[in-house]
């Protein structure tokens, strides 16, 4: 069916306001215990059976760690300020798994990379249409379960590669309301999220518009999704180290599996550099590194842009982040990232040869992760500017349209959508997105016209039912009369 046709806001003080939702939604304080956009807990510990291999500890801290001699800016490069599309083939996994032990591993068995849509610069996670998974209840901390948690910066990185930092399409100002931005493949918005965003029906549902119209609830929709990939191993994904949450560098099958685990994102594939390579850059195009996305696995254009952060306006989005990718030089790494180790025979042996140990130097995120959930999300609050509407309308042409404003008498973004009752009743837009006092108190219109053709004459009723996702204020009901009035004709005469 195509995409869901959406309106979506960008906040006008982004830099503040999408650091912060980042740095909630990272220790699950946007929406806990919400089963579609809160963080379940997550699996720790070695793979069952293996031995036991003493973790390299982290390392706490933002100091910009020393360049090698061998990080020089390639020669094929293309420096640009911020990060390209690709625009490269997808290639399918491997053979998914034939057993289930995880909640997700249905939905993202078949996982395929794709390049984003026309001038976004990033890529996103993709799902089988017909695999999406029902919410479950998150199982209860226990062994082998802790307390759900994202490196902060990593959400950021990811989010950055994804979209540049965009909910609303890329003509639409922060600060305003505009068409959602959604790539050629149906990712929507800062996360491009296309898990669970199928258009089945026509209609999205409340967790599909959330996702498209509202950051804040993309960004959480985002970090849901790691975190489920995270949860993938060891059943269906290999594993660093002993799982640590905290360690950034434990995160490096997850953050491949974000966009796909699939060969496209290798770091052995032969269409990359040989190792060592010059690292990726979201930096200013003159900062000595790689702006080149085609020369780069998913992951590492990740890890690269934590340690050399965006700098829109000639300040960094956020602090640089050091990060240690697995050295492909150091036989602990490269025999299992070897090629022949990709591989997902069965159940019991899906890519158990690429687990790896944590590479020395790891790091954690110093950013905390936590904030102000009110300043995100306020309280938005639906209100309707009238509850009844008299049409008149002649039989054989739609009625003169009737106007109808959505307002937001509260804070924050209000979604909305609106469901006429009768299909002969035809509104403008099914949904749009209406901004709180704190935010400026921008309201949204949509016309409403009654089309009688093929109706008979006389006086119809029908409804229009307004209603707001995860806001006060709604259901608002307007009830619509129509009378219908026939129309003689006279040669040269018309009349009523």
């Amino acid at each position: 069916m195509g995409p869901f046709i959406v309106q979506a806001y960008d906040a006008e003080d982004y830099r503040a306001v999408y650091n912060a939702a980042f740095n909630l939604a990272a220790g699950n304080e946007l929406f806990p215990g919400d089963l579609h956009f809160g963080l379940p807990p997550l699996e720790t510990g070695a793979r069952p059976g293996a031995p036991l291999v003493t973790p390299t500890p982290t390392t706490t801290g933002t100091a910009t760690p020393t360049e090698t001699a061998t990080e020089t800016p390639m020669a094929t490069e293309t420096p640009t300020a911020t990060p390209t599309a690709e625009g490269t083939t997808p290639t399918a996994e491997g053979a998914a798994p034939t057993t289930v032990g995880a909640d997700i591993a249905v939905a993202q068995a078949t996982e395929t990379p794709t390049p984003t849509a026309t001038g976004t610069p990033g890529r996103r996670p993709t799902v089988t249409p017909t695999a999406t998974p029902s919410p479950t209840p998150f199982p209860p901390i226990g062994p082998g379960l802790i307390e759900p948690y994202i490196p902060p910066t990593l959400l950021k990185a990811i989010a950055w590669i994804e979209s540049g930092w965009a909910q609303a399409a890329y003509a639409v100002a922060y600060g305003s309301v505009g068409p959602a931005l959604i790539s050629h493949d149906c990712g929507y918005g800062i996360m491009q999220v296309t898990t669970g965003m199928q258009n089945t029906t026509g209609t999205p549902t409340p967790e599909q518009l959330m996702s498209a119209s509202h950051y804040a609830y993309n960004i959480a929709r985002g970090a849901r999704i790691l975190a489920d990939k995270w949860n993938l191993s060891p059943e269906f994904r290999p594993l660093v180290g002993d799982r640590n949450p905290r360690a950034i560098e434990d995160w490096y099958y997850a953050v491949w599996s974000y966009n796909g685990f699939a060969f496209q994102n290798h770091p052995l594939n032969s269409r990359f550099p040989a190792w060592p390579r010059t690292p990726y850059s979201c930096g200013p195009s003159d900062d000595g590194f790689s702006h080149d996305r085609s020369q780069y696995p998913y992951q590492e254009l990740v890890y690269g842009c934590m340690t050399h952060p965006p700098e829109p306006d000639g300040e960094p989005l956020w602090e640089k982040q050091p990060v240690t990718p697995p050295d492909l030089s150091l036989v602990e790494f490269a025999q299992p990232l070897g090629v022949e180790n990709f591989v997902c025979d069965n159940g019991d042996d899906c890519y158990t040869r690429m687990d790896m140990p944590r590479p020395a130097g790891a790091h954690e995120d110093p950013t905390p992760a936590t904030g102000d959930r009110s300043r995100i999300i306020g309280a938005p609050v639906l209100e309707v500017d009238t509850t009844a509407i008299d049409i008149m309308a002649r039989p054989d042409t739609p009625s003169e349209p009737e106007e109808v404003e959505v307002t937001n008498a509260g804070t924050g973004i209000l979604v909305w959508t609106v469901t006429p009752s009768v299909p002969w009743l035809q509104v403008s837009v099914p949904s749009g997105v209406a901004l709180g006092s704190s935010l400026g108190g921008a309201g949204s219109e949509l016309t409403v016209q009654a089309n009688m053709a093929g109706l008979p004459r006389g006086q119809y009723a029908a409804e229009l039912t307004f209603e707001a996702p995860y806001a006060a204020g709604g259901p608002k009901v307007v009830t619509v009369t129509v009378t219908t009035y026939a129309q003689s004709y006279v040669p040269g005469i018309t009349k009523s």
